[in-house]
């Protein structure tokens, strides 16, 4: 394949772009944000999710989003991603979402997963802060725990 033809094959893979920390305040909502502003420049509009239980910051700015709470179960959230085909998606997970032990942890594992069958390229961003002590290692931990994404 030529240069340009990668390129552009490559320019239209779907991407699902997680964006996961344990912690709060480490700038999840935000960084999503901007990824979104960046897809609407391009006048590209992703789906979104919204995993944040306890805050929901994200459906505050984007009243659109998707919820998923913590009892969301791997089908609920498999079947809700499937609506979502043929878009970009962003996920944003709330803190401390994996660490609750709660349906919500095997959702999101089962929607890495079925994008992956979709044909999606799988993106985890995991934003990290130099302020809280173990931060780094809580994030190799948490990555290690999820389906292989980039």
């Amino acid at each position: 394949m030529s240069g340009a033809r990668a390129v552009a094959a490559q320019a239209q893979t779907l991407l699902f772009i997680i964006l996961l920390s344990n912690a709060g305040g480490v700038g999840k909502t935000t960084l999503t944000r901007i990824f979104l502003s960046i897809f609407e420049f391009a006048r590209i509009k992703p789906a979104l999710f919204d995993g944040d239980q306890g805050n929901g910051m994200l459906s505050v700015y984007e009243p659109e989003a998707i919820k998923l709470g913590w009892g969301t179960t791997p089908s609920e959230g498999v079947a809700e991603l499937k609506k979502c085909a043929g878009n970009h998606i962003f996920l944003d997970v709330g803190a401390n979402t994996l660490a609750s032990k709660r349906e919500i942890g095997g959702t999101i594992d089962a929607m890495i997963v079925e994008a992956q069958k979709m044909g999606y390229r799988c993106l985890t961003v995991l934003p990290l802060t130099p302020n809280k002590r173990g931060a780094a290692e809580m994030l190799i931990q948490l990555a290690n725990a999820l389906p292989p994404c980039e």
